[in-house]
């Protein structure tokens, strides 16, 4: 399930959006600049939801903060400002995208499933790893013809390795990546995960999928 970050000071607004979207999507929220710097800097999500005009660090400059720290997540841009030359200062501070309030949610729920396709793409309805398929979209995944049966964290595990396939990611990555700020877990619960997901997609002729590379982290690599 992707994560979303939404940073809206608007109380009600904050409250309609997370409703709306908690049903398919992974909510967090922040109601002012500053949380939302310390959030975007600890934690990894797969889309922010960002309003311009907010408390302590406004929306264009918390962008800016956080494209020159490499963050990498899209940015759509909740901001009753329609000019040109607002928009224009916006995609140079590296928004993505733009919402102009008010909005509908159905608008909203179209144009973030237009983003989240584009980042690290996983256009495919399915990818395969040897003997094993993951349907993307279905949150299924099959070994040898036969479906595993993964937990809702596994799956989301599995996905985020999938998609940072030959890059070493720590287990406190991890933690951030795949778990949300108010799941009150560390990283051993992410090592077990790591362990009953590495055994269920295993295969005693083969090398783990999931190797692990010692004092540093855990690596996805392609079937050899």
């Amino acid at each position: 399930m992707s994560k979303i970050l939404i940073v809206e000071d608007d109380n009600a607004l904050c409250h309609v959006l997370s409703e709306g979207l908690k049903a398919d999507y992974s909510i967090e929220i922040a109601h002012d600049g500053s949380e939302a710097r310390e959030k975007v800097l600890q934690y990894v999500y797969d889309l922010i939801i960002l309003d311009w005009e907010l408390p302590f660090i406004d929306g264009i400059s918390l962008c800016e903060q956080f494209r020159a720290k490499g963050g990498h997540s899209p940015i759509l841009m909740l901001t009753a400002r329609s000019r040109l030359d607002e928009k224009e200062t916006g995609f140079d501070a590296g928004v993505d995208d733009y919402l102009t309030k008010p909005f509908e949610l159905r608008e909203l729920r179209s144009r973030i499933k237009a983003l989240l396709r584009r980042p690290r793409e996983l256009l495919n309805e399915s990818v395969v790893y040897g003997n094993l398929v993951l349907d993307i979209h279905g949150r299924q995944v099959t070994k040898d013809g036969c479906e595993i049966h993964l937990s809702p964290k596994e799956f989301d595990l599995l996905q985020y390795f999938v998609r940072n396939r030959g890059t070493v990611l720590s287990a406190e990555h991890l933690l951030n990546a795949v778990w949300t700020a108010d799941e009150a877990v560390g990283t051993d619960t992410v090592r077990t995960h790591v362990k009953n997901l590495r055994a269920k997609i295993g295969n005693k002729e083969q090398p783990s999928l999931i190797s692990t590379v010692f004092a540093v982290g855990y690596r996805f690599d392609s079937p050899q």
